[in-house]
């Protein structure tokens, strides 16, 4: 019926709009962007219909075309407008999934730039797929960085606790001191002992004239301890 009518008249625009809900919501999402591609043609500025055009294409997994609407939204947008950043957030995660993962980290990092801090939610998932991208890439430094910021903010954030922990492995001795120290033990002491028990560490509390440090002995099976 919806198809009659822009056939009849093309220049009816909510009918297009119309449409392309019918047929997402038969499942037909790569037929719904399709149709809403073409409303979108005499209303190209149009950020709410362009954000919804990335959706229909992402559910369709078409992550080319998804990325390429999201790029619309970024041009016709202000910088630290909230459909802007989401965008590029969306950018850098599309990348990220692709594969290119020094693409992503660097979209991502411009996302963290642009976001306020206020954005809980959107701070955690930048810094959550920096860390991610940089995990690919060997950066092991930059990766415990952005994950130790995630979980700061949100300590049971997707698998935040694993991703912290295992980026702690291949620190030396003295190294995973001085960082739990840097975080803040406080802070982190379920985190500290988690590591120090799965790496086989014994750790111990060391008086100082202003606090207390943490620091690490080695593994057990060097100093002899049970």
């Amino acid at each position: 019926m919806l198809e009659s009518v822009i056939q009849l008249d093309p220049s009816f625009l909510d009918a297009y709009e119309s449409l392309s809900h019918a047929l997402s919501a038969k499942g037909e999402h790569a037929r719904a962007a399709e149709i809403l591609s073409q409303r979108l043609a005499t209303d190209k500025r149009n950020v709410n219909l362009w954000i919804r055009l990335a959706n229909l294409y992402r559910t369709a997994g078409d992550n080319t075309k998804q990325a390429e609407a999201w790029k619309t939204v970024t041009e016709i947008t202000p910088d630290h407008d909230s459909n802007h950043i989401h965008a590029v957030v969306q950018l850098g995660k599309i990348a990220y999934a692709e594969g290119h993962y020094e693409e992503a980290v660097s979209i991502l990092n411009k996302g963290a730039d642009l976001c306020p801090l206020t954005d809980g939610a959107t701070v955690k998932s930048i810094h959550y797929y920096i860390g991610r991208g940089y995990e690919e890439l060997g950066r092991k430094p930059e990766a415990r960085a952005a994950f130790a910021r995630v979980y700061e903010m949100d300590r049971s954030y997707k698998d935040i606790r694993n991703l912290l922990r295992e980026s702690y492995e291949l620190l030396t001795d003295d190294d995973l001191a001085e960082e739990l120290n840097r975080m803040g033990k406080d802070e982190f002491t379920d985190l500290a002992v988690s590591i120090v028990s799965k790496l086989g560490y014994q750790m111990t509390s060391v008086g100082t004239v202003n606090d207390t440090d943490i620091k690490v002995n080695g593994k057990q099976e060097e100093t002899g301890a049970k």
